[in-house]
């Protein structure tokens, strides 16, 4: 379905997220462009200066955003890239600043073009999520689990 069929009837209603970690928050930033109201249910108690939480995995790993990952966040949020880069995220070229080993031993570094950015699940985290829940359309449930889904009989389901 194309793009000016979904908006034809907009806005539409409510839309549930469950889970308010990365998926959760880029997911709810997508949905907040289509419904009057998007509740993100969250099982850990956060806020929108949190960052990584208890219940997200590799939460304090070092992460990297390459080249089309970069692209489509910073169309979803404007500047964050620059955010990112200006609290120490660096930013270089994948082939020039990551090491690669291969069978035949360690791979050679030589520019590909490639630009990768790292900085860690925490930081990137904080920000989406300040950025999402700053959309007036976004609720949080933070403290709040989801244990099973249930069609209510009239093309809709609830939690």
């Amino acid at each position: 379905m194309s793009e000016s069929a979904l908006r034809k009837h907009l806005p539409w209603g409510r839309a549930v997220v469950i889970g308010g970690s990365y998926a959760g928050l880029v997911t709810a930033r997508v949905l907040a462009d289509f419904f009057d109201e998007v509740v993100l249910l969250e099982r850990d108690p956060v806020d929108e200066r949190t960052g990584s939480h208890p219940g997200a995995p590799q939460g304090y790993h070092a992460h990297a955003m390459l080249a089309k990952g970069g692209e489509v966040l910073e169309k979803l949020f404007p500047g964050l890239r620059e955010e990112l880069r200006a609290a120490g995220a660096p930013v270089f070229d994948y082939g020039e600043g990551i090491d690669f080993l291969l069978p035949s031993g360690k791979a050679p570094r030589t520019r590909t073009g490639v630009e990768i950015q790292t900085f860690t699940r925490d930081e990137l985290e904080r920000r989406l999520r300040g950025r999402v829940l700053a959309l007036p359309q976004v609720r949080l449930m933070a403290g709040t689990s989801c244990t099973g889904l249930v069609n209510d009989g009239l093309g809709g389901w609830a939690g």
